[in-house]
């Protein structure tokens, strides 16, 4: 079950039922802080915070109240994030240099985590909406046009 509530402080408060152990909420962390621009624009996130309580884990991400559809979106990309984290044995993290092609670089995360296939486009589609770039090219062809036809 999953729990959404609009609390005093924020906007939107999304908590899942989850449990994991140190490495595993250690290993999520990193996820999150290796995309954290990435993921706070995608999401529209003001603040990348995790809390744990005995419900399970808070994302108290959002200081104003999303639109339902943006809600789910966001609820299914937490979900799989955490499965994700769950699964992995290792982080790699990269420089937080700036990205050069945002949608590209969201969506191989996207479809790494588990948001691959039809039952999960539109949530790919809200997320990569406020990014920049191709999501299709990691480098955009460039285009002759003075070729002849």
């Amino acid at each position: 079950m999953v729990n959404t509530k609009k609390a005093e402080n924020y906007g939107l408060v999304v908590t899942l039922p989850a449990t994991l152990d140190e490495a595993e909420l250690a290993r999520l962390h990193e996820l999150i802080a290796a995309k954290k621009d990435l993921i706070a624009k995608a999401l529209g996130a003001s603040k990348l915070d995790i809390t744990t309580s005995s419900e399970g884990l808070s994302f108290p991400w959002w200081d104003e109240l999303p639109e339902f559809e943006k809600i789910t979106a966001y609820t299914e990309f937490l979900t799989k994030l955490i499965a994700y984290a769950k699964r992995i044995h290792r982080t790699v993290t990269r420089s937080t240099s700036q990205v050069s092609n945002e949608k590209y670089e969201l969506r191989s995360l996207l479809y790494r985590i588990g948001l691959s296939g039809k039952e999960h486009k539109e949530v790919r589609k809200i997320l990569l909406a406020p990014l920049s770039g191709d999501s299709a090219w990691k480098t955009p062809p460039l285009i002759n046009t003075n070729q002849e036809m």
